[in-house]
């Protein structure tokens, strides 16, 4: 999460970066409630709403983004556009709290553009 809201990390590459801020400061916050008494998730909450235009991504409805099955994240840099969907993975029943909040997240092209974009990439040894 700091990577994606950081001004100086992928911020400036998501071309659709008001949608996709505004779900996952959204996602943040529902995780950090649901937590129970872990301060970690309060604390990176509290922590991304101290960068810039993250606090008012609350105002955003987002009710375009809910009418496709999928919200992609978009992005561009040098004229490169590619587009991906992902998904998380949880453990249900853990029997350890490390686990419990362990989350892994895979992207996924979500166009046949970005698939040819990755395998090109991948033959040029920059992936």
């Amino acid at each position: 999460m700091r990577l994606m809201f950081h001004p100086q990390g992928l911020k400036p590459f998501v071309a659709n970066w008001e949608d996709i801020a505004s779900h996952l400061i959204k996602r943040v916050y529902r995780e950090a409630l649901t937590n129970g008494y872990n301060e970690q998730p309060i604390k990176l909450y509290e922590e991304l709403q101290t960068y810039p235009d993250v606090p008012q991504l609350w105002k955003l409805s987002n009710s375009h983004t809910w009418e496709v099955p999928l919200l992609t994240v978009n992005f561009l840099k040098d004229g490169l556009n590619l587009n991906f969907f992902s998904t998380i993975a949880t453990l249900g029943t853990p029997h350890d709290i490390t686990l419990q909040e362990l989350r892994i997240e895979t992207l996924f092209p979500a166009d046949e553009i970005t698939k040819t974009n990755l395998t090109k990439l991948n033959q040029l040894n920059l992936i």
